[in-house]
């Protein structure tokens, strides 16, 4: 099943696709997570540290299993 729609995410995770999600996490790590913090928001600070987290390491490994498999 699978390999049917292989090709399909391989055109939609391209390298592109992996830099803008490395880009957008660090802005997330950088940006947001201090001035939530400094704001006393420590609830979100942690889910965007969870979302900085999943946004750089999901979409490489994405792309290096699509390009192996």
């Amino acid at each position: 099943m699978f390999f049917k729609y292989k090709h399909f995410f391989q055109t939609i995770f391209d390298m592109n696709v992996v830099a803008i999600s490395i880009v957008v996490s660090l802005i997330v790590y950088f940006i947001d997570l201090p001035r939530l913090r400094k704001e006393g928001l420590i609830k979100d600070a942690k889910i965007a540290k969870s979302i900085f987290i999943i946004y750089l390491v999901v979409p490489p490994v994405i792309y290096v299993i699509l390009k192996f498999v």
